[in-house]
């Protein structure tokens, strides 16, 4: 499933957004999930698959703006609806409740947990480097990070979820087996 959107060119914290590491790049975006599914067993989910949620923002120099979010997920043929209006349900949820505030402090240790270990990586300080000096950024803002990740809560999520998941505007992918 895929959700694109026109999102908003003007980030927060004076401009400088929250940065988080997709793929090889650190963006700034006004939306952050990050973490792993909690709780796999949860009774409320009602069905045995695991699915990850990816968060994807595709900036292309000079003009920013333009993003998809998408949910990607493995199941049996059988489950895959299923799956799908689970997970049209938790972004409804998301939209109308906002995450919990375990799920929040979830994500941003998760996040910081994958900060800190990307910043032993020389391919992280590459591509961040060269994303810095290619936006005109300073780089000392890479160290900012987790001052970034601590103002994050659950109202910025909530407001993201409502402004980015259209739920009646998005695309669907399955990958099926071949009938034999």
């Amino acid at each position: 499933m895929l959700f694109r959107s026109r999102f908003r060119n003007t980030l927060s914290n004076g401009g400088a957004g929250t940065r988080l590491t997709i793929g090889d790049r650190s963006v700034a975006i006004p939306l952050v999930q990050a973490g792993q599914v909690s709780q796999v067993g949860d009774p409320n989910l009602q069905l045995a698959e695991t699915y990850t949620v990816q968060v994807g923002l595709q900036q292309s120099a000079p003009q920013r703006g333009s993003g998809s979010i998408a949910v990607s997920f493995a199941a049996a043929p059988e489950n895959i609806n299923a799956m799908v209006d689970r997970v049209l349900a938790e972004i409804r949820k998301l939209q109308a409740q906002g995450p919990s505030p375990d799920l929040v402090a979830k994500a941003k240790e998760g996040a910081k947990r994958d900060y800190e270990t990307a910043l032993k990586q020389n391919n992280y300080w590459l591509s961040q480097l060269s994303l810095k000096y290619e936006y005109g950024e300073n780089p000392e803002t890479l160290l900012a990070v987790p001052d970034y990740y601590r103002k994050i809560d659950a109202a910025m999520i909530q407001a993201a979820a409502r402004q980015y998941l259209n739920v009646e505007r998005y695309v669907r992918v399955s990958l099926m087996p071949e009938k034999q």
